[in-house]
């Protein structure tokens, strides 16, 4: 018998990756007894080359690669939600980009959670459940690919557990972020969460910045600490534009440098905090998004900005002159 999972596991796939701009090709459901599988036809995106540029005001990658063609066998699936778009999407192409891949194994279950999602602003995300999955190359040629796009998707999270600190979410609210000030390391000055890890009192921090748009849960009643700021940021198209990372990055360096310690977070502490906490560890240490992403992701590995942020986190690593990896 297998062991009760604990804690929630993310799952990262060797086909997530190339998921992320991927090209749908069909969606079809197959029966086995009285299992149900879902297979997933598509173009696989790998990506060769990368580079971001501005026009008009707006920020663009430029990417080469190829696709290739793959199928994926989800099996033994169940809560399946947003499958007749995904089976019979409309011919545009943007209707058939994939986004990303999100999956994780929640507490308590032996299936995997799994939810795509694609490029059309109106598609509807395709959820399920499913016990294991498996993946091959199909028959057929590669296609080398070149494009311009005004998101990029972020690194894959990664394949490992998530802890769930309780002392620490009572304390401080959040989970600690590993950071140096002035050169000196500091394991507990940074907290970042969701609303979720919150206690019902003011945590022992000296400021506090959410960016979601649900109050901190100490906050629910109406009462709010004056040292807080409140203020709710979008996702997606409606995103923080790099200036306005920047400037709230910079308000919270501004407090941790005088010794303050402090808690960013926003509804599920996937997105935006971790965007503001991966612009701050940039500022102050002059690494990479993805060196930042990663040490966000030691201590709180579901951390995820949306590809508009991710895009916008890497041109501000690029007015900062660091070396991307990507």
């Amino acid at each position: 018998m297998s062991k009760t999972l604990l804690h929630t596991r993310i799952i990262q796939y060797p086909f997530t990756a190339g998921l992320q701009g991927a090209q749908i090709e069909s969606v079809r459901d197959e029966t086995r007894g009285q299992l149900h599988d879902l297979i997933m036809e598509y173009q696989a995106f790998e990506r060769k080359n990368s580079e971001l540029f501005e026009r008009d005001g707006r920020i663009f990658e430029r990417i080469s690669g190829r696709f290739v063609p793959m199928r994926i066998r989800f099996e033994a699936i169940t809560g399946l939600e947003g499958d007749a778009y995904f089976k019979n999407p409309p011919a545009e192409a943007e209707a058939r980009l994939l986004i990303d891949l999100l999956s994780w194994q929640a507490p308590g279950r032996n299936d995997i959670f799994h939810l795509f999602s694609v490029k059309a602003i109106d598609a509807p995300d395709l959820v399920f459940y499913a016990r294991r999955a498996s993946h091959e190359q199909t028959p057929g040629e590669s296609t080398p690919i070149s494009l311009e796009r005004d998101w990029c998707p972020p690194p894959p999270m990664p394949n490992t557990l998530h802890p769930m600190p309780k002392a620490i979410h009572r304390r401080f609210g959040g989970d600690p972020i590993p950071v140096r000030i002035d050169d000196r390391p500091e394991r507990r000055r940074l907290f970042i969460g969701g609303v979720h890890l919150q206690p019902e009192n003011h945590p022992s921090v000296d400021f506090v910045l959410n960016l979601g748009e649900e109050p901190s849960k100490w906050a629910a009643s109406g009462v709010a600490d004056p040292r807080d700021r409140w203020d709710n940021k979008g996702e997606g198209r409606l995103g923080m534009s790099p200036e306005v990372i920047r400037q709230e990055a910079e308000w919270v360096i501004e407090r941790l440098k005088t010794g303050q310690r402090g808690l960013v977070h926003c509804v599920a502490g996937m997105n935006r905090s971790t965007t503001i906490y991966c612009a701050v560890l940039m500022f102050l240490e002059g690494i990479s998004a993805e060196a930042a992403l990663a040490r966000v992701r030691e201590t709180h590995p579901m951390g995820r900005p949306d590809s508009r942020h991710w895009l916008a986190l890497r041109w501000l690593e690029k007015l900062n002159g660091v070396k991307s990896a990507q």
